[in-house]
């Protein structure tokens, strides 16, 4: 114990008086001390942790891939993984179409493909319908519950199939994300100071990725040891960066004559994909609805039809229904008996559909 000299009491060992805050001399000194000491470690700390930063994202390559990383592709494996976690899907999908010419423009006014998903607890329930000019010619229903598989086509006969045992694998979310991480890391590999431009201009700084013809072989062969299947090179690669500060503003990916670009905002996620004869448009957020937009110059596909334009547009939730008719139980049906079912069911929609359009013209 000792007195203090400001005030009288007495206080325990210490470099400060707990009554008025006298500090004692012979502790000032060394408190001092031992506070420059903190001060100095803590601005090493933000010092060295903001030149590493600084590396990070604005060195050539690693900007290239963490901006990419962080603001777009993390994100959408998180999205895409938490849907296969959850197992969940409820959406209805609906392509239209239109064209150039007169009598199948006229044709497709009205006309819709509809697909309406209900996924949840390792089962489904899947509606599949064909409108034309207002007219529906095709309903399909289908369902998978505890491993057995029932389908229903009521323009066919009116009867609901149930019961055909069919194991599906469950979808393995985590796979996907370590298989997907995996060639992310690939193609960011191949990434060197050799292949990789950086250029600045107006606040924007543009990263240009264009390997060389044996450096792309071997990324692609690597992609396709990693996904086991085979895979051909494209003839050049050029993939590009547009950020602002440290912002990504697009990303522009241009390979055998196609070009895909992407310019995140938000959630949002729209784009565009261009190559010879086709030009396409898509919007996608974090949750439904997405559509996407896609037009055919001339008659690229051969199908007799001249500036074709497909939209898709998904919605949630969905609106799909159980299927109704007279119940057959097809459980003791091997595989071969149920594809022979099907397409004795397919035959007959064949006659109805092809009846059902002469009506129409």
């Amino acid at each position: 114990m000792r007195t203090c000299p400001n005030c009288q009491n007495s206080v325990p060992d210490g470099a400060y008086c707990p009554t008025c805050g006298y500090m004692f001399p012979d502790f000032a000194g060394a408190s001092r001390s031992k506070v420059k000491r903190r001060r100095v470690r803590a601005l090493l700390a933000v010092f060295f942790a903001a030149a590493a930063l600084c590396l990070f994202i604005f060195l050539p390559r690693p900007g290239f891939e963490s901006i990419q990383r962080s603001q777009l592709l993390d994100p959408a494996l998180k999205l895409l993984g938490g849907a296969a976690d959850r197992g969940e899907l409820s959406a209805d999908l609906e392509l239209t179409a239109g064209c150039d010419d007169f009598l199948i423009s006229r044709l497709l006014r009205g006309s819709a493909a509809v697909l309406k998903l209900q996924l949840e607890d390792g089962g489904a329930l899947i509606n599949a319908g064909l409108t034309v000019m207002g007219s529906e010619v095709l309903t399909g229903y289908a369902t998978y519950r505890d491993g057995a598989l029932g389908f229903a086509l009521p323009q066919a006969d009116g009867k609901y199939y149930e019961g055909a045992k069919l194991p599906l694998p469950k979808p393995d979310a985590s796979s996907f994300r370590e298989k997907t991480r995996a060639c992310l890391d690939i193609l960011f590999d191949a990434v060197n100071d050799e292949n990789l431009t950086v250029t600045k201009e107006n606040g924007l700084t543009r990263y240009v990725f264009a390997p060389s013809e044996a450096e792309l072989e071997a990324m692609v062969l690597a992609l396709g040891d990693e996904l086991g299947i085979g895979l051909v090179p494209p003839e050049s690669l050029t993939w590009t960066l547009e950020a602002s500060w440290i912002r990504l503003k697009a990303v522009t990916v241009e390979a055998g004559g196609v070009t895909v670009r992407i310019e995140p905002d938000g959630l949002s996620l729209p784009g565009t994909v261009t190559g010879p004869g086709f030009d396409a448009s898509f919007e996608l957020n974090g949750e439904l609805p997405l559509s996407a937009s896609l037009t055919l110059d001339g008659d690229p596909l051969g199908v007799g039809i001249d500036g074709l334009t497909l939209d898709l547009t998904a919605t949630t939730p969905s609106t799909a229904k159980e299927p109704e008719g007279e119940l057959v139980d097809i459980s003791g049906y091997n595989i071969l008996e149920v594809i022979k079912l099907a397409e004795g069911l397919v035959s007959k929609l064949t006659g109805d559909i092809l009846g059902e359009f002469g009506g129409i013209f």
